[in-house]
């Protein structure tokens, strides 16, 4: 952590210092707030794409992503939208918006991200859980045609 902390110091590397320290911080439930902090840092230095307008996806993706740990899913969603229209072939990104999705209670449209990161690669970091959870909300939607209960699918028709 001192390391990476000294380099959010050097100019240039500011931003990326900042992002990789928040992700640090993330990984340890203790210290979202932390974590929040600098990647809040982060995302102020970060220079937009001048063609775009839009910040670094990484950087989007990492504050998204600690939005979500801390329960804070509209302030997720908005960040790891952002960050996939950066980053659109991205698994890690499409599995974060899945969870959000998923815990937005939102299982069709989560088990659709979760196919389509997969889709993207078959062994990025998070594969086996989205595999997983993928199944999960499969079964749990026949379950509900079986049962006679309404699908998400069905649910969503007008």
């Amino acid at each position: 952590y001192e390391r990476v902390a000294e380099m959010t110091e050097i100019a240039p590397m500011k931003a990326a210092a900042s992002n990789n320290l928040a992700w640090l911080y993330s990984q340890d439930e203790g210290q979202l707030d932390l974590a929040l902090e600098n990647a809040e840092k982060a995302l102020e230095l970060a220079e937009p794409n001048p063609r775009t307008g839009w910040k670094d996806g990484n950087i989007l993706d990492t504050a998204g992503w600690i939005h979500y740990k801390m329960g804070n899913l509209d302030e997720a969603l908005k960040h790891i939208d952002q960050a996939l229209k950066t980053m659109p072939y991205h698994p890690t990104i499409i599995y974060h918006m899945a969870r959000v999705y998923e815990d937005k209670d939102e299982p069709r449209v989560a088990a659709h991200l979760y196919h389509k990161a997969l889709t993207y690669s078959e062994d990025f970091e998070e594969a086996g859980d989205a595999r997983q959870r993928l199944q999960t909300i499969r079964i749990a939607e026949r379950e509900k045609e079986e049962a006679g209960g309404e699908t998400s699918e069905e649910q969503d028709q007008p």
